[in-house]
Order: C-alpha cells, then structure tokens, then sequence
C-alpha cells in the first residue's frame, strides 16, 4: 500500500469517528468549560479543523482556505483556528449549526483533494516547523491522522462528562 492509499484508509475511519461524535452534540456540551485548563470543545473542534482546512487546501493546493473564503469566524461567532486564550475561548458562544456545517465542508474538501492527489504529491518539499522543507506527507499525515485524532479523543472525553457518548463502539 501507498502512502496515498494509507491515508485515504486513516481519512475514512477518522472522518466516521468525528461525525458520530459531533452528530448528536449539544449546545451545552460545545459550550462546557472543562475543569482546569481544558479548551471547550468549540475551540478543539474549530482549532482541529482550522488546522486540517489550512493544510489540505493552502499548504497541498495553494487555496485559500475555506475557513477565510466562507467568512466562518462570523458565521460561527466568536473563535478562530489556531491557538487561542482560554478565557477568550470560554467566552465564546459559537453557532452550532454554524460549527457542523464548517466541519462539512472541510471534511468535503479533503475527500475532494485525496480523491485527485497523486502519489508524488506526497513528495512535494514544503516548509515545515523552524523553517525546514519536509515533505507535504508529514503535513497531510499530522492533520488527517494524528492531529485530529488527538483532539477527537479530548473532544470525545469532554462529551462523555455531559453525559454524551464518544466513540461508538
């Protein structure tokens, strides 16, 4: 199996995973302020697919991506991709519906981009962390896979304290 092909395979359980953890979220539990330092999940699930938008369509197709072209900081109120203050992140209110629907069309899109990616793709050198080139595989490899199956986990945990379920077994 190719590199190509392994991701494509990871996409696909991760991607059934995420829409059965957010399918059935609530209000409340998008808008739960953990104990301690813990993000909501509004934050994680806007920082997990801030991340995977900007890497699949900027860094691998050199677009702009979906987060800015559908002025979504507006549409879902109050927190941006990336890193984020807690006490800003708490304060945020988010759109619900807003969140599942970005989700939808990141998710699109990276199905989008596999099916029409190429083996060598993977070997394009683009910058990487401390300005060292690496190849794009280590990119699409951190945000469909690990990246996202991190902040799945705290998202899934999260839930299961507000009495939702996670994972389905």
């Amino acid at each position: 199996m190719d590199g190509l092909a392994l991701l494509k395979t990871q996409a696909t359980g991760l991607r059934r995973d995420w829409n059965n953890i957010l399918g059935d979220m609530t209000q409340e539990q998008v808008d739960y302020h953990p104990e301690g330092l813990a993000n909501p999940i509004s934050q994680l699930v806007v920082h997990s697919l801030g991340y995977l938008d900007t890497v699949v369509n900027k860094t691998a197709q050199g677009k702009t991506p979906i987060w800015d072209s559908g002025n979504w900081g507006t549409k879902i109120n109050g927190i941006a991709p990336g890193r984020q203050d807690l006490a800003k992140a708490r304060a945020a209110k988010v759109n619900l519906a807003a969140l599942k629907e970005y989700t939808n069309q990141v998710l699109a899109s990276v199905d989008a981009y596999l099916a029409t990616a190429q083996p060598s793709d993977l070997d394009k050198q683009i910058p990487g962390a401390g300005g060292n080139m690496v190849p794009l595989a280590n990119q699409l490899s951190s945000a469909i896979v690990t990246h996202f199956a991190d902040h799945m986990g705290e998202i899934s945990a999260i839930k299961g304290i507000k009495g939702g379920k996670g994972y389905v077994g």
